[in-house]
This record gives structure tokens, C-alpha cells and sequence, in this order.
């Protein structure tokens, strides 16, 4: 048997830690073998050599564990022969074939130390090649359709260009609504925010009390389904907003039940100030990530005041999951909007530094809102700040009713799409005036907001810079890019998808990937 030291004795390690590390050499080393000339007892540790620790200029101490040494007399189970006591001291005799021993491995080490760091040769059939550690080679396609196959296993539907996102396409129930929601006429002269909303306390602002209480006003209900996405479009089929259903595995169920068991526990237990009170959702809320606005000369880190509160929450580990979730139906959904997203996200990193890390290792928002409840549920308003031509989404968890509560409204469309716990909604945010319809009183409700401020997508754009700097850098500059504000908002509304366009993406791709064994 073969042993592994990561510069460490082995005599001082437990039987189950010496079999763990034996599993490791024996999975990355195949080749190499016990050296016959060993005369240790059967759990040998002159062998401990790692390639890691080959690839290091210093090599371990190599080391017999207590009670080896001394008058040695037994059989050898790696050789398979009698060794036969000598004439010769025993101590002496095992001092100097230790010494052999050790000789012989320092030589196999300096063969794969200088296989590691020389320059491949084709043509080369040295010993060394042949004692290096052979990597399996995985052809890339084949894995990400086995990944594919395996998600589609579990229900996960939210994955870019494979089958289970052409299933999740041309699945969905369509809804094409007539108001032209997308004619940008909330938004402000840049294209990138919403004007800012008055207070209007209009009749229709008032919150519904129930689903049957927005069908008897007039408003159409549409019931989720388990099986397949609802989406809402324009008359000119561009897909604006999306009710994605949670994935059909026992797994992420068990997720949304411990994220939301975490932020009702975490509401409990924290010493909360009044700036954590959201005007918009009447709730205790936080928010994370990056921010722009006026007044600012660089991009700012938006923290909780509850100190280390944002980490808390967004190292949860169910949090991240469902989060990345949410990433992954905007990419499905909105392909080009998320490819626009994710090359801001990859500038910001590039030029701020370590300094900015994204909220989630692979999301395509710049910021994120905890809603802890223990009744989350948002007042009529649009969030005028998020980028206009881009996507928000929303998760939400708890127990409640969904079939009478927790709907989300959409007040210009007169809509109230149901929003059962662990579903996702996409909508774009700061030019939909939306609000939920409240849970009862014994019920619980929490939600995750993932969003973009407009005014960080125009801060990037214009090379971070204020538009005062971009005028005293570059003048000729800064006169196209105030040109270029009378058609961003036509431009970003191109960057929405239309469902044929969808279902051709997904379908086209399927095509080339049902030939393909997984």
C-alpha cells in the first residue's frame, strides 16, 4: 500500500486518515509502486511521495513511523519473499536499505520534477514520461451534454442552449398583452433610468386583498404552472416578463425551505435600525453590491448597516444556489440582455480590482435585495433607479396561500400573475409599476431581489467617468455620447428577444445536439 505525507509524519496519523490519503496517491499516482527492496512491516511509509510536493523545490522528510526500527524479521508484503536476518546488525542492515530506499525515490522525484517543468516533446520516450501522472483527457461537448442530460434528470430548467432550455421555451404559455409597455414612455432622457414616480394615491394603487378580489376589479389572473414557464409579451412578440416554476427536485424544494427557515431566523435575531425599513415593501430589507448615482465620483459598495449582515447572507449556501438560478433564467430568457450584463460585471472587475467582487461568484446583477418579512409584500412603485432596458428578478419564498395571496400585480397591464414559493418572476423593473398582493397574517413570505442601477450601466459606459470628467477628457467624445442618449432606449429594447426567436435559438441547437450520445 501506498501512503501519502504531505510533509508530515505518518506515524502520527490514524489508520482511517492513512487509508483516506493511501485512496488519493493510489487515484493520482496509478504507476508508481513500492519499491521491492523495502524491508518495512506491512504499513510502509518510506514511500510518501505527492506530485504536488515534486513540483516544490524542497522534498519531504522521509520518515519511518515509531516502533519500525530495531531487529527486522518477518515477511515482506509488498515483495512477496522472505527476508532472511543477516550476519549484519539488523539496525545497520535496515539504516542502509532506508537509505537505498530513499536514494531511489529522490531519483523518481527528480524524473517528475523535470517532466513537470520542461517543454512537451512529441517525440520524447524517456522513463520520466512514463512515470508522470497521466491526465484523462474529456472531450468539452460530450461533458456539458452529459451535465445537460443530468440536469434535465432533476428538473433543472433553467440551463443556456441545451434541450431542457428548448423544453422550457416552447412549453411556456403565452400571453400577449396590448398595452405598449415597451414605448419607453416613463423613461428619462440618458435611456438608462426611469423618470422618477410621484406619489399618485390613486384608486387602483390600493393593494387587492385577494386573487378573487382583482378578478371581480377586472384584472386577469393567470395561474402559475408546475410544468411550464408563463411569459407575458408585447404586441410585436417581445418577451418582457417571465413566471419561471421552481425546479422539480426534491433538492432545490429542500433549498427554498432552508433559505427561507434562514431569513425568518435571521429577522428574529437581528437588532434592526430604521434605515433597514423599506418604504416600498413596509419590511426589513437589505441591500448589497455595487452603486452609482448623482452626487458620486467613483462606483460605491452598498453595505448593510448591520455590520456583516450582506456577508451573512450571501454566503449561505442555498441563497447562492437560488440566486445562480436566477442567473440562469435571465440567460435563457434573456440572452442578449444577460450577455450585456455579464460583459459589465467582467469591465467592473477589470478595473476596480480585488476591491469588487459580484454579489454571487456567477451572477449577472450588480446588486441584490434581502425582503425578510415575516409578510413580505411590496406597495404599488416602480424602481426608477434599476436600468430601464434591463431585467430584475424576484424569488420568493415561504408559506402561504398562492393561490389567493402573494401574487405579483402589474398595475399598466392590470395583471396579477401567481407567484407560488420558490418560482421566480423577470420583469423589467423600473418601468412596470408592480406591487404583491399580502400573505395573511399567519403567514410567512420572504424575498430575494436581483437588479442593475441605470446609473452604474452609464457610468461604465462612459469609461468611469462623470459626464463633467468625459466633457474635460475628450469633447468630441462626450458629444457623441449625448447624441447616442435620443437612441439608447431603442437600442436597448432591441436586446429583447421575441418567442420565435427564442424557440429557433434552443431548437437549432437541439438539432445539433440530439446525435450525440450522452
Amino acid at each position: 500500500m501506498i501512503y501519502l505525507l504531505n510533509s508530515v509524519d505518518l506515524g502520527d496519523l490514524s489508520a482511517a486518515a492513512m487509508a483516506q490519503e493511501a485512496e488519493t496517491i493510489d487515484t493520482h499516482l496509478p504507476d508508481l509502486r513500492q519499491d521491492p527492496g523495502c524491508l518495512c512491516e506491512a504499513k510502509c511509509t518510506c514511500i510518501t511521495f505527492d506530485v504536488q510536493l515534486a513540483l516544490q523545490p524542497k522534498l519531504p522528510t522521509l520518515t519511518h513511523p515509531p516502533g519500525t526500527k530495531g531487529n527486522i524479521q518477518s515477511k515482506n508484503s509488498h515483495a512477496g519473499h522472505q527476508v532472511e536476518q543477516t550476519s549484519e546488525p539488523a539496525q545497520d542492515q535496515h539504516r542502509r536499505s532506508s537509505a537505498n530506499h530513499r536514494k531511489k525515490m529522490r531519483s523518481k522525484a527528480a524524473k517528475l520534477v523535470s517532466t513537470a517543468t520542461s517543454p512537451e516533446s512529441p517525440t520524447s520516450t524517456s522513463s520520466s514520461t512514463a512515470d508522470a501522472p497521466r491526465r484523462v483527457k474529456r472531450n468539452p461537448e460530450k461533458e456539458r451534454l452529459r451535465r445537460s442530460a443530468k440536469a434535465q434528470r432533476s428538473g433543472f430548467v433553467a440551463c443556456d442552449g441545451d434541450q431542457l432550455s428548448h423544453s422550457h421555451v416552447s412549453h411556456a404559455s403565452e400571453h400577449v398583452v396590448s398595452n405598449p409597455i415597451l414605448d419607453g414612455r416613463c423613461v428619462d432622457r440618458s435611456g438608462y433610468c426611469a423618470m422618477n414616480q410621484k406619489a399618485r394615491p390613486l384608486p387602483e394603487q390600493h393593494r387587492f386583498a385577494s386573487a378573487a378580489e382583482a378578478a371581480a376589479a377586472g384584472w386577469e389572473v393567470i395561474e402559475a404552472d408546475p410544468e411550464k414557464p408563463q411569459f407575458l409579451a408585447d404586441q410585436k412578440q417581445r418577451v418582457f416578463a417571465v413566471g419561471v416554476p421552481g425546479i422539480k427536485n426534491p433538492e432545490y424544494v429542500a433549498k427554498c425551505l432552508r433559505a427561507t427557515e434562514f431569513m425568518l431566523e435571521v429577522e428574529k435575531i437581528t437588532e434592526w435600525t430604521a434605515r433597514e425599513n423599506d418604504t416600498h415593501r413596509g419590511v426589513k430589507s437589505i441591500n448589497e453590491g455595487l452603486f452609482y448615482g448623482k452626487g458620486l465620483r467613483k462606483i460605491v459598495q452598498m453595505r448593510s448597516s448591520v455590520a456583516g449582515l450582506g456577508i451573512h447572507m450571501r454566503t449561505n449556501k442555498d441563497i447562492q444556489d437560488i440566486c445562480t438560478f436566477a442567473s440562469s433564467a435571465l440567460t435563457t430568457w434573456f440572452p442578449n440582455i444577460s450577455a450585456q450584463a455579464n460583459e459589465r460585471l467582467s469591465k467592473i472587475e477589470a478595473v476596480v480590482g480585488e476591491s469588487y467582487t459580484r454579489t454571487f461568484a456567477r451572477s449577472a446583477f450588480a446588486c441584490v435585495a434581502f425582503n425578510f418579512g415575516p409578510q413580505s409584500a411590496a406597495i404599488f412603485h416602480r424602481d426608477w433607479t434599476d436600468a430601464a432596458g434591463e431585467i430584475c428578478t424576484a424569488w420568493a419564498g415561504g408559506k402561504f396561500n398562492h393561490k389567493k395571496r402573494g401574487h405579483i400585480l402589474f398595475l399598466e397591464l392590470k395583471i396579477a400573475l401567481e407567484f407560488p414559493p420558490g418560482t421566480l418572476v423577470l420583469f423589467p423593473s423600473a418601468i412596470l409599476t408592480h406591487a404583491n398582493i399580502p400573505v395573511a397574517p399567519h403567514e410567512q413570505r420572504v424575498s430575494i431581489v436581483q437588479y442593475t442601477p441605470g446609473n452604474l450601466a452609464r457610468f461604465v459606459d462612459n469609461g468611469f467617468r462623470t459626464e463633467a470628467q468625459y466633457l474635460a477628457e475628450d469633447e468630441e467624445g462626450y458629444h457623441e455620447m449625448m447624441e447616442r442618449k435620443r437612441t439608447r432606449w431603442a437600442k436597448g429594447l432591441a436586446l429583447f428577444s421575441t418567442i420565435d426567436e427564442l424557440k429557433l435559438k434552443y431548437s437549432a441547437k437541439v438539432e445539433d445536439e440530439l446525435p450525440v450520445s450522452v
